[in-house]
């Protein structure tokens, strides 16, 4: 299943790039959206890789503040709550979780909880993709 889905990931990769337009601001949008791919597409997955989303959350609170109202609004809450899933403290909260369900097993669906900040790099995948345009580099 881990191959399937990291084929997947890779051919919607390679869609989004061939088909990024080839200016200064498709440019920074593919080499976003390959910082989000990496980390997907690593069998191992930590924290500590989560710098490399900077460029891409910089990129959609640039785009938040060049928009007005409520586009801006429609941006920047979905942004701000990628965000705070992204900075969820995954040892404390296994530690904490492990501690509910001592001595026993912790339960399969208790680490659902665990799969947010995957759940947050995909949305702001969607997210950057979503909200490019071809005269990205004119506003910038």
């Amino acid at each position: 299943m881990t191959i399937i889905l990291s084929l997947i990931v890779l051919a919607v990769l390679t869609y989004q790039l061939w088909h990024s337009p080839s200016t200064v601001g498709g440019d920074d949008i593919a080499f976003a959206i390959v910082c989000l791919a990496m980390p997907l597409l690593s069998p191992i997955s930590c924290q500590h890789v989560f710098p490399l989303l900077a460029l891409p959350l910089g990129l959609l609170f640039a785009r938040a503040l060049q928009t007005s109202g409520n586009d801006r609004h429609r941006l920047l809450i979905p942004l701000l709550v990628v965000f705070a899933l992204l900075s969820l403290p995954d040892i404390q909260l296994a530690n904490h979780i492990m501690t509910l369900y001592a001595p026993y097993r912790m339960p399969w669906y208790a680490g659902l909880l665990f799969t947010l900040p995957t759940l947050a790099m995909c949305a702001l995948w969607y997210m950057l993709w979503r909200y490019r345009q071809p005269g990205w580099e004119q506003s910038r």
